[in-house]
């Protein structure tokens, strides 16, 4: 059995998996499954398969399951869109807006991608330009 080691964004976590080849496909292939994988082997670890995560990804999720690394355009793309200076009154909207789309947060139907990218969609209409990944890490720290 030859293990391999790879990297998943799961609904905004980083998870390092260890298994094998068919697991790998499985886990990319099928959402549900790969939910109920980490949520199986979260406390556990065997010979078969090993997992490990990192809470408070500070990576733009593409999808719910996602291998890493992600692009570099898209990387030098979120650093070159803004210089990351935040204004008093961009905050303050985001705030509002967040609060706005709070149901779509909770809701398990909608990716959290969708949502900051409302919230974003709602910054360009008040002219601020930020990135998706830029907004999300603003509201996290």
């Amino acid at each position: 059995m030859d293990l391999t080691e790879q990297q998943y964004i799961i609904e905004g976590v980083i998870y390092n998996i260890t298994t094998t080849s068919e697991m790998h496909k499985r886990i990319r292939n099928d959402h549900d499954f790969a939910l109920q994988y980490v949520r199986d082997n979260i406390h556990t670890s065997s010979h078969s398969s090993q997992l490990e995560f990192q809470s408070e990804s500070a990576i733009e999720n593409n999808s719910n399951i996602e291998n890493i690394p992600t692009s570099e355009s898209d990387a030098n793309n979120a650093t070159m869109e803004h210089s990351g200076t935040w204004q008093n009154s961009a905050i303050k909207l985001i705030f509002c807006l967040y609060k706005d789309h709070l149901t779509l947060f909770k809701n398990d139907k909608i990716r959290n991608e969708i949502v900051w990218r409302k919230i974003g969609d709602g910054l360009k209409e008040k002219g601020y330009s930020y990135t998706i990944k830029q907004i999300e890490n603003k509201w996290k720290n």
